[in-house]
């Protein structure tokens, strides 16, 4: 959970809108957690992209992957979290929402 309260961190810092954390334990054999958020611009999941990294960096925390830099829709594979930041459009011609309402969402308060 040290993890996740360090990507909500970083996601608050940025401004991101919509987060939600799912959890995908028992679920999934590549990930525990899933947490996406809504961007307003390329140029704030730029930002949430060097929080992310600066955050990972401070706490020896590996970030494995990375995908979809410069674009609607970043993806960071933080071990045993997925990481999605969407911009607005993608995220509803993705519905991702959607995709995860199988899974438990965890409520944030609870985790901070």
């Amino acid at each position: 959970m040290e993890r996740i309260k360090f990507a909500l961190e970083a996601l608050a810092s940025c401004n991101a809108k919509d987060i939600k954390v799912y959890d995908f334990k028992g679920k999934n054999s590549l990930y525990d957690y899933s947490i996406v958020a809504t961007c307003t611009s390329t140029r704030q999941v730029n930002a949430l992209y060097s929080k992310m990294s600066e955050i990972a960096y401070n706490n020896n925390f590996e970030i494995r992957n990375v995908c979809g830099k410069n674009t609607g829709w970043l993806i960071i594979d933080y071990l045993d979290i997925m990481v999605h930041f969407f911009s607005l459009e993608e995220r509803n011609r993705f519905d991702s929402d959607k995709i995860y309402s199988g899974f438990d969402e965890i409520c944030i308060d609870n985790i901070k």
